[in-house]
């Protein structure tokens, strides 16, 4: 008989969520993008840069814990909200402590969008009693 794993924080920094088996929870699961199709272009590889050279290579997000060197050319309006994929101004430099930051809660954002977590439940439905 095995014992189950005991309960314990979240790896995000700050977070107090209790996980089992698991490094995050459900809000902070880190997003993999690595050899997403979209982001592996020419053309998405030289907006990148573009962006980087154009902000320095200086994170220009700076949420706590930001280490302040840029190597993420983020989109502002991620692209899957409608963000110009392309769009120089919608560009920005970003560390990959903030931009971890940024994308997990553009992630939540979608999951809320989509019902599938988040967000208050909705209202229960209106019902009439006879008197």
């Amino acid at each position: 008989m095995t014992v189950p794993r005991a309960r314990k924080a979240c790896g995000f920094p700050g977070c107090s969520t209790k996980v089992r088996g698991i490094t995050y929870c459900d809000d902070h699961q880190p997003m993999n993008w690595r050899g997403d199709p979209r982001t592996s272009t020419a053309e998405h590889k030289a907006w990148r840069l573009t962006v980087l050279r154009r902000d320095h290579f200086r994170c220009q997000l700076k949420f706590p814990g930001c280490s302040g060197r840029a190597t993420i050319g983020d989109h502002k309006v991620a692209v899957a909200f409608g963000g110009a994929e392309f769009d120089l101004s919608n560009g920005q430099a970003a560390c990959s402590n903030c931009h971890t930051i940024k994308t997990q809660a553009e992630s939540r954002e979608g999951r809320r969008r989509a019902g599938q977590t988040g967000g208050p439940p909705p209202p229960p439905p209106s019902v009439s009693f006879p008197r």
